[in-house]
């Protein structure tokens, strides 16, 4: 976050540059909303609804998830970030939700298996957790029958909490036009500090499909050893 903050230090320098190259603004002219101020941390001002229970108030954004920079710039449109294209991501955020949706049925089977083995632990906990009382009640033969199926779990789990924590930005650059004016085109997408895209994301959803599968197959070995 601190050298895309940074950059916009020199943005102000280069802006009338930029103007004179025919580069537009990243968003038109926008006033701040009201109650916001500049901090290190954003912000975003309350909001008030005076509906009755039950009525909902639409997202802010629409149905997308935005990039904290896209919030800053709407919220603060005399100091901008370069753009960050949104709708370039959204394909990545939409398998992201997939691959949080099909962890959390991983976690489930976990939970099964963990309560069945450890009937005392708690199973309303984080996967990771779960996976290490299970492994701590399994004896040396199913720890060995089930070593890759364990190890598959672990690192979906990992992969997961990457996926769930690292934050996509769409990196533009800036093309002009040979007859004036350019446009700003999407070079690269990371995930964090990894270059990430769609493809991989489906890798990561394929990697949690596989982990519910392990999952499942040792539940149902344990349930044929109590038949």
């Amino acid at each position: 976050m601190m050298h895309q903050v940074a950059a916009r230090s020199s943005r102000a320098e280069s802006e009338a540059a930029s103007q004179s190259e025919g580069r537009p603004k990243p968003y038109p002219e926008r006033t701040p909303a009201e109650g916001c101020t500049r901090s290190r941390w954003l912000v975003l001002p309350r909001r008030t609804h005076t509906a009755s229970m039950g009525d909902s108030v639409g997202p802010r954004f629409e149905e997308a998830a935005v990039s904290w920079m896209t919030v800053w710039d709407r919220l603060f449109p005399e100091d901008t970030f370069d753009p960050h294209d949104d709708a370039e991501a959204s394909e990545m955020h939409r398998l992201r939700g997939l691959v949080m949706a099909q962890a959390a049925e991983t976690e489930r089977v976990l939970g099964m298996i963990s309560k069945r083995l450890a009937p005392d632990k708690r199973v309303d906990v984080p996967s990771g957790v779960l996976l290490k009382v299970i492994r701590g009640v399994l004896n040396d033969q199913q720890v060995n029958e089930w070593s890759s199926q364990l190890a598959m779990i672990e690192a979906a789990i990992k992969r997961r909490n990457r996926v769930v924590h690292d934050t996509i930005e769409v990196g533009s650059s800036w093309m002009p036009y040979a007859t004036g004016g350019g446009e700003w085109v999407p070079v690269i997408t990371l995930l964090g500090d990894e270059m990430h895209d769609e493809s991989d994301l489906r890798d990561d959803l394929a990697n949690q499909q596989d982990a519910t599968c392990e999952a499942v197959r040792i539940l149902r070995a344990l349930d044929q050893l109590d038949d």
